[in-house]
């Protein structure tokens, strides 16, 4: 479960449930990097690719996931709208985090995660965890005929769908039916969301900020 954590003005999330891995989730109201004094993790510049690096440092690295055997090595995304995923492999064990938008669902950048794992520690995917964290609501994510041309095809019309004269994105179901495609069988979703409420950043709703997403094994 996700349990809130508040501090000294700070307001977080952190998962419980899985031992051997430490996950947070920041809002507008904290971010990580501070009330936890932060200081080695692995970054990335996002570029809504489908690159995906294996690291084991603390450095900034281009693309849009990051996985990582390094124990006590944060993981860190931002996003404000898109989806966090979370991912956890206990029998390596290993964590890994994808930053996911429109653009990573149609660049398959779940596809690339996964079968990465696959290939490089010969996991199959059904020993992989995930858990998505905060995003958009698809009533708030109206797209328009550019994106509609990419996707559709690449995503489903579960994901991509019609109401009324518009086209709207669920992210959400989206990650869900290709994690499942892939052979993931634990998704779990944190059923929470940006813009509404107020608590995380939301581009769409007009913030600049961004809400930070950490993950990191705490034993081996």
């Amino acid at each position: 479960m996700w349990k809130k954590y508040e501090k000294d003005n700070n307001i977080w999330f952190e998962w419980e449930g899985w031992d051997g891995v430490q996950i947070i989730q920041g809002t507008k109201y904290g971010n990580p990097l501070d009330f936890m004094n932060v200081k080695n993790y692995a970054s990335l510049m996002q570029i809504h690719s489908s690159i995906v690096q294996i690291v084991d440092t603390s450095v900034q690295f281009v693309g849009d996931g990051l996985i990582a055997k390094e124990k006590n090595l944060y993981l860190l995304i931002k996003v404000a709208d898109c989806l966090p995923a979370f991912i956890f492999v206990p029998d390596i064990p290993l964590v890994g985090i994808i930053h996911i938008g429109w653009k990573g669902l149609v660049s398959r950048i779940i596809q690339e995660a996964v079968e990465t794992i696959k290939k490089i520690y010969n996991i199959p995917a059904e020993k992989v965890k995930v858990i998505l964290g905060p995003s958009i609501l698809p009533e708030n994510y109206p797209v328009g005929k550019p994106v509609i041309s990419l996707a559709k095809g690449k995503i489903s019309s579960n994901a991509l769908f019609r109401k009324g004269n518009r086209y709207y994105m669920d992210l959400r179901k989206g990650a869900i039916e290709i994690f499942e495609k892939m052979g993931v069988k634990e998704i779990i979703d944190s059923k929470k969301i940006t813009q509404s409420p107020e608590i995380f950043f939301s581009k769409r709703g007009g913030d600049k900020g961004r809400n930070l997403s950490l993950i990191r094994l705490i034993k081996v």
